[in-house]
């Protein structure tokens, strides 16, 4: 997913460790951009550009949807961390 070597704010980084950061802990299991854009305290249209970027990443991925809302379920790396 990552480089080996990758760095934020000067810290080695990994798909963990990146998932925590921009994962806010109080997400429903599923979560939608809604739910999303509400932890993060983000407009909905940057949450949904920042789920976007997640899912192309590899580092989340759509897991069917509610209404015309798309399902992201938690990563297990976030989810047991």
């Amino acid at each position: 997913l990552l480089p080996n070597g990758t760095y934020l704010a000067g810290r080695p980084v990994g798909p963990d460790i990146l998932l925590g950061e921009l994962i806010p802990p109080d997400l429903p299991q599923p979560f939608t951009a809604k739910e999303y854009a509400k932890a993060a305290r983000q407009r909905l249209e940057m949450a949904r550009r920042a789920l976007n970027v997640l899912a192309s990443l590899g580092l989340v991925e759509r897991a069917g949807k509610a209404g015309r809302a798309y399902l992201y379920p938690l990563p297990a790396e976030v989810e047991n961390g």
